[in-house]
């Protein structure tokens, strides 16, 4: 009986042990299951972060790509205006040569006719 009574409280004590060892996995459980919890997360985050990142610096260099388009464009602009001012003035230098030779050769034309 003796034998029987102890062997009783071995089994009650290893029942212990074994309820305090599936306390200690289950806590061990949670907090895994909660760190890697935490860790997904962060990761996610960490993704998040990265891609409103890269979006923030492809909308950045769309932004100066288009700058740049638009200033180039005014440039052109200008030199297109420029040339064609300096077009026009030519065109205005040469009506005005013109009008002044036509007008010579015809004061000559008329000095000429008149003595005769």
């Amino acid at each position: 009986s003796v034998l029987q009574g102890s062997g009783g409280i071995g089994y009650r004590s290893s029942l212990g042990a074994l309820g305090v060892i599936v306390i200690v996995v289950f806590i061990v459980v949670v907090v895994a299951v909660v760190v890697l919890v935490a860790v997904v997360a962060v990761v996610v985050v960490a993704v998040a972060v990265a891609v409103v990142a890269v979006v923030l610096v492809v909308v950045a260099v769309a932004v100066v790509v288009v700058l740049v388009v638009l200033v180039l464009l005014l440039f052109v602009l200008v030199v297109v205006a420029g040339v064609a001012v300096l077009f026009v003035l030519v065109l205005v230098v040469l009506a005005v040569l013109v009008l002044v030779a036509v007008a010579g050769v015809a004061s000559k034309l008329k000095t000429m006719a008149t003595p005769r």
